[in-house]
């Protein structure tokens, strides 16, 4: 199919769309979760659902401004609220964890509600990182082929070559880390071969779902109270449960948006470019 557009008006239409029915998707999850089960773990706090409803409908309308490339970056930049300032070990940055200390250090009628904002920006801030992480994808393709190159005049092969290599990298970032915790990857080893050698990204992708539901609904179940009393404390940081289970979920759920943006990518090729 012959088309008049150049690569960055493509991205533009596939970077906006893509970006903002996914985060809706997991703004959703995170709104059904706390119906199932409003309890927060922080000191067995009560969620605040008009607080939760309040800062995720201010996202939603966030996200409604995204209308290309340049403005879901900006949108990426914004809800970044943490940012880590030296390795990736740690569950929270230090202005994270001094959030927390300082808010139940606290008393007062109000301290639900704050717990509610922590949890709610803690949240949206891994979504965010994670995201912004698979769409750097979109910025290799426009480095490597050139924003305003004619969608016809690129080779399919060369598009696939910078995707297939983008995502590879994610993989080997899960893969090191399923190696390195085999109890838990023995759980998930038949999808990981699909993830490794199947050439079909709709097969990745319903792989990529179980292994997602896995992370999300049974991993969590082998954490104790003392992992939880310690997550602040630094000399035990590589040893601590939550904070490498943190760190196997952001790197599944980079993997598993990134699956879902290549297929939505390919879905929406249409045969543009040049075979």
């Amino acid at each position: 199919m012959k088309s008049n557009k150049n690569l960055i008006e493509f991205i533009d239409e596939i970077s906006a769309k893509w970006f903002k029915d996914y985060f809706i998707k997991k703004i959703n999850l995170i709104k059904s979760n706390f119906l199932n089960d409003n309890e927060s773990d922080l000191g067995g706090f009560k969620l605040n659902m008009s607080v939760a409803n309040f800062y995720l409908n201010s996202i939603k309308t966030d996200l409604e401004e995204i209308k290309d490339y340049d403005s879901m970056q900006k949108f990426v930049n914004k809800h970044n609220f943490y940012k880590m300032k030296t390795d990736d070990l740690k569950l929270f940055s230090e202005e994270a964890s001094e959030e927390i200390a300082e808010t139940l250090d606290k008393e007062g009628k109000n301290i639900e509600e704050k717990i509610t904002e922590l949890i709610i920006k803690m949240q949206i801030n891994n979504i965010t990182k994670n995201l912004g992480n698979s769409t750097k994808l979109f910025n290799s393709i426009l480095n490597k082929l050139g924003n305003e190159t004619s969608i016809n005049d690129i080779d399919y092969e060369d598009l696939k070559y910078i995707i297939e290599s983008s995502y590879n990298e994610s993989l080997e970032l899960f893969k090191s880390w399923s190696n390195q915790n085999k109890k838990q990857s023995i759980n998930y080893e038949e999808e990981l071969k699909v993830l490794e050698s199947d050439d079909d990204f709709i097969k990745k992708l319903e792989a990529s779902e179980i292994i997602e539901h896995y992370f999300n609904s049974i991993i969590s179940s082998e954490i104790d109270d003392s992992e939880i009393s310690d997550i602040t404390n630094i000399k035990n940081v590589d040893n601590n449960k939550i904070i490498i289970f943190n760190k196997g979920i952001m790197s599944c759920e980079e993997l598993c948006s990134k699956i879902d943006l290549i297929n939505y990518l390919y879905k929406n090729e249409n045969n543009m470019f040049k075979r």
